[in-house]
């Protein structure tokens, strides 16, 4: 009886190392990214991007992006998006044909 004690006070101990650490890595991650948008202007490279972001959470085509309630220059030089996510918190950087940042949008959701 006693060793079962033991154990299951191990297991909701690393329980909470396991949280703590995932919740430590996203508070880390969303402060770095929150930096970083700032650093990252219209016309900069893709390869600025992966330098201060790393590689991103997923890549899309423009396609979404085409309707004619988007910005003009989303829908006429738009051929990639980069995604970035943090809990909650996405930044989003729209790319043309040469690689080149051509709008970034930072969406919150509550």
């Amino acid at each position: 009886m006693r060793t079962l004690k033991i154990l299951g006070l191990a297991m909701v101990v690393a329980l909470g190392f396991a949280v703590f650490g995932l919740t430590l890595r996203s508070y880390v991650e969303k402060r770095l990214n929150e930096s970083n948008y700032s650093h990252i202007q219209i016309g900069d490279s893709k390869q600025k991007i992966i330098e201060l972001y790393g590689q991103p959470a997923e890549i899309t085509d423009c396609s979404n992006y085409k309707k004619p309630s988007y910005l003009d220059v989303v829908r006429r030089d738009c051929v990639e998006v980069y995604w970035y996510r943090a809990f909650l918190e996405q930044w989003i950087f729209f790319l043309d044909k040469d690689g080149k940042v051509v709008h970034k949008a930072f969406n919150t959701s509550y």
